[in-house]
C-alpha cells in the first residue's frame, strides 16, 4: 500500500533557482527509503516538503497514516537502553557532547512513534563506530515498527546499509530509483554544475 506519493513535484525559490524538478515519488508503508547524493541536488528540499516546512511550486500529493499511540514511559525505557543512553536521561541538554545529543534526538523522535521517521544527515556528528551502531540501531527499529522513513544522506556506505530503496538525486531530479541488491552511482557535481545546482 503506498504511504507517500509525489507527483511532479517542483521547487523554485525567488530568482529563479529551481531546486526540486518534477520529483515523481512512491513510497510504500513500511518502506525505508534513502535519498542519497551530492550537496545541492536538493534531496533535503525533497525531504522538506515532505514535512511541510516547504511549500511546493507543483503538484503534491501526501498520504500519512495517524500517529500510533505508545506508552511513552516504556518507550522511552526500552529506546535508552538500546542506545546505552540511560545514564543520560537526567542530564540537561547543555551537559551532552554532541554525539550524545544527536544520539538522544533521534532517540526522540522515535520514542514518538510518529506515522513516518523524516531524517536529515542524522548521524553526521558521530565517529564512524558510532555511525555503524546507529545504523544497525535505526534498521532494526524500523523494521519492528515498520513505520515508512525518508532518510538524506551523502554517504553512499549509509544509504546501502539502511535503505529498502535508495534514489539518487543530481541537480534536483531523480537518477536512480532502486533497490540496495545493486549499488548505486552517486554522481559528482562539476565545477560548471555547481553555480546552478539546486539547493539540499
Amino acid at each position: 500500500m503506498s504511504f507517500l506519493v509525489l507527483d511532479a513535484v517542483s521547487k523554485t525559490y525567488p530568482g529563479g533557482t529551481q531546486a526540486v524538478k518534477r520529483v515523481d515519488l512512491t513510497i510504500a508503508e513500511g518502506e525505508f527509503v534513502v535519498l542519497l547524493g551530492p550537496s545541492g541536488c536538493g534531496k533535503t528540499t525533497t525531504l522538506r516538503m515532505i514535512a511541510g516546512l516547504e511549500t511546493p511550486t507543483a503538484a503534491f500529493r501526501c498520504c500519512v497514516r495517524a500517529s500510533r499511540a505508545s506508552s511513552a514511559q516504556a518507550a522511552i525505557a526500552q529506546v535508552a537502553e538500546r542506545l546505552g543512553l540511560t545514564s543520560l536521561l537526567e542530564r540537561r541538554p547543555r551537559e551532552l557532547s554532541g554525539g550524545d545529543q544527536q544520539r538522544v534526538g533521534l532517540a526522540r523522535a522515535m520514542v514518538r512513534r510518529p506515522a513516518a521517521w523524516l531524517m536529515d544527515e542524522p548521524l553526521g556528528t558521530l565517529d564512524s563506530d558510532q555511525r555503524g551502531e546507529m545504523c544497525e540501531f535505526l534498521r532494526a527499529q524500523q523494521l519492528e515498527a515498520r513505520v515508512a522513513t525518508v532518510y538524506v544522506t551523502h554517504d553512499q556506505e549509509e544509504a546501502m546499509r539502511l535503505a529498502d530503496r535508495v534514489v539518487v538525486m543530481c541537480a534536483g531530479e531523480i537518477l536512480q530509483p532502486r533497490r540496495r541488491r545493486r549499488s548505486p552511482t552517486i554522481p559528482r557535481r562539476s565545477s560548471s554544475r555547481a553555480s546552478s545546482a539546486a539547493r539540499a
